[in-house]
């Protein structure tokens, strides 16, 4: 929905709780599949959930798991001993040509390998996420998804992306010093597979700059390039984790000799372990929105680099989408749309601002791509309907304003999403109408619903929704000339020529410098069927 920290310097790789458990074996019918290397003695055969060799609760409830269970308490943290760090360091060229020739990225230069504790790694979290930019996006963007009822009013958005940092790190890249990062406390065994997607991170870097090719080396001067730039972030991000997903996946499957792209069943059963496995107590505890958010780079990135992968070859699922890279979230999400070159024409954006001056200045703007729209339904509606009628999708954004009176007075909402049919867009405005009672405690109908068209007054204010052909304009917050004026300007520009920019925005959450994979608890997987 609103991008969080998009605009830094990628600094947090998306926390990937997920990945935990990828990081043990999987046992399909007769065989095992375990990472490349030795097995962790702690990695026995049956189904029960084995200690973890990392610092912190040695395990938390899983799926399916009787919630009586309590947590364990913790056990004392372990280091790795010289001959194992000495080990650690000389599989990193030994990994670093499995990728390369895994990818067909080429090896252009040693990649540095630094050996870190946990202090060093956490002030190294915690220097990013002080700066002062990155802070105050924060703040604006939290605000916003307050709004949208996508996090809780009392939701302490930084301090807990902090806090989730810091629990689930076990290796990461550092872009801007061409550094692989080892933890000392986390087993070697566990750390090779974590090093084939950090170092695939490092192939990408050296043949791509990618800080430079996430941020797409523009900066936007418009409104909807802003929007249009937030979203190809977020695509990019996608295709740069999606692709060290691949790759991860291959080197754990290497001893069987079965790869991603001959053992599709295999790779399901494995992401929904790590969805499944990834049980820790910041990530339990985070919203929807936000467990979505975190890891979509890396669900919705592998599915899509599996698609082209199957479509594409080698090449055009590496080379090929880094030179052709996907423009929005739409392309990650239904990766047919991306093979097919599909152009969906920008909104134009009102000027707005003008309108309010004096009365709000402009808190808060970003794009509504796909994934928030799917996300917005999801949490009012479940699932399975966030996912069918986020398809018909075709362009969003939102304004959040803050009274200039009284700054802590509830914010004004102003959003519009546009959809593939009139049809489309009545069902959206319908469910949006409902959802009001499920983010506002007090709501009495004024106008009733009808043709996709409805007012309510709230103790926020009021709100408004209107579909006409396939727009949905929703207004929260105002009301009389201040509202009429605001909904006639975006209704200017329903008649507005297309633009060739592509629109949207999706979930960019700080990013440390790449992907933090954590290998807490190791599950038992079910046979793929």
């Amino acid at each position: 929905m609103t991008h969080i920290d998009g605009k830094s310097k990628r600094l947090c790789a998306v926390v990937l709780v997920l990945l935990c458990g990828l990081l043990c074996p999987v046992q399909l019918g007769a065989a095992q599949i375990a990472p490349a290397g030795q097995m962790p003695a702690s990695w026995g055969a049956g189904t029960q959930v084995a200690q973890s060799q990392q610092a912190g609760p040695a395990r938390y409830q899983l799926a399916g798991e009787p919630a009586a269970n309590p947590p364990q308490a913790a056990a004392p943290e372990s280091k790795i001993s010289p001959k194992q760090a000495e080990e650690l360091f000389r599989s990193v060229d030994e990994i670093l040509a499995f990728v390369s020739k895994d990818t067909g990225l080429p090896i252009k230069d040693k990649v540095k390998r630094k050996l870190a504790n946990r202090d060093e790694v956490e002030q190294y979290i915690e220097r990013h996420m002080r700066e002062d930019k990155d802070a105050q996006r924060l703040e604006r963007s939290a605000a916003s998804l307050k709004k949208f009822g996508l996090l809780p009013h009392d939701f302490e958005l930084r301090p807990f992306l902090l806090g989730l940092l810091k629990e689930q790190v076990a290796g990461f890249y550092d872009a801007k010093t061409k550094t692989v990062y080892l933890l000392d406390w986390v087993d070697p065994d566990s750390q090779k597979p974590v090093l084939a997607h950090e170092l695939t991170h490092a192939l990408q870097d050296q043949s791509y700059h990618l800080e430079k090719w996430a941020e797409d080396s523009v900066h936007a001067k418009t409104d909807q390039e802003e929007v249009a730039l937030e979203e190809a972030q977020s695509a990019r991000e996608a295709v740069i984790e999606g692709q060290a997903m691949v790759v991860l996946l291959d080197y754990m499957l290497a001893p069987s000799g079965r790869s991603v792209a001959d053992s599709p069943a295999i790779v399901d059963t494995m992401k929904d372990a790590m969805v499944q496995g990834g049980q820790t107590p910041m990530f339990t505890r985070a919203p929807l929105f936000l467990r979505e958010a975190l890891t979509f780079p890396y669900t919705y990135g592998l599915d899509f680099e599996r698609q082209v992968l199957a479509k594409k070859g080698r090449d055009g699922a590496y080379r090929g989408v880094f030179e052709r890279p996907p423009k929005d979230t739409r392309e990650i999400m239904e990766p047919e749309t991306y093979l097919a070159d599909e152009n969906i024409p920008a909104l134009a954006i009102p000027k707005l601002d003008p309108l309010l001056k004096g009365e709000y200045k402009r808190y808060d703007f970003g794009g509504l791509g796909q994934f928030d729209i799917a996300m917005l339904l999801w949490q009012w509606y479940g699932k399975q309907t966030g996912d069918r009628l986020s398809q018909a999708w075709r362009g969003g954004y939102y304004f959040t304003y803050q009274s200039t009176a009284h700054p802590e007075a509830p914010y004004v909402l102003v959003w519009l999403t546009r959809w593939a049919s009139g049809s489309a867009a009545n069902e959206f405005a319908s469910l949006y109408a409902g959802s009001l009672v499920k983010r506002y405690r007090n709501v009495a109908e004024v106008k009733p619903l009808r043709e996709g068209s409805g007012e309510w007054k709230t103790e926020e204010g009021a709100v408004e929704v209107s579909a006409e052909g396939s727009f949905v304009i929703a207004i929260e917050g105002l009301a009389g000339e201040e509202r009429a004026g605001v909904r006639q300007a975006i209704e200017g520009t329903f008649s507005a020529p297309p633009h060739p920019v592509q629109t949207g925005m999706p979930p960019n959450l700080p990013l440390l410098p790449d992907p933090v994979i954590t290998s807490r608890d190791s599950v038992q997987r079910q046979p793929a069927q």
